[in-house]
């Protein structure tokens, strides 16, 4: 079974491809920022007979990213693939660069 770890997989296409993937056989790393969030979306694959562990991380913060790393690693000594979705957004952005 491939093992996938989805960051931002709590809403939005990073969702959908958590859902799609443990649908396809994955294993997914689902990452979030909000522990019920993850959680949630943990709880909605294993009903559906998938299999998903979660992790609780702000990108924003290297110190998470680090831990993050490290608490993947623990558990998943490698991995088959990385989708790479999270993001944020400030509200300071106009569009101007």
């Amino acid at each position: 079974m491939p093992t996938t770890l989805v960051t931002g997989g709590t809403a939005g296409l990073g969702l959908a491809a958590a859902h799609h993937l443990a649908a396809k056989g994955h294993h997914v790393l689902v990452h979030g920022r909000t522990p019920a969030k993850v959680d949630a979306v943990v709880h909605a694959i294993a009903a559906k007979g998938g299999h998903a562990d979660g992790y609780v991380a702000d990108l924003s913060s290297m110190s998470d990213v680090r831990k993050l790393g490290d608490n993947v690693a623990k558990g998943h000594p490698s991995l088959d693939g990385l989708l790479n979705n999270a993001g944020s957004f400030d509200g300071d952005y106009t569009g101007e660069r």
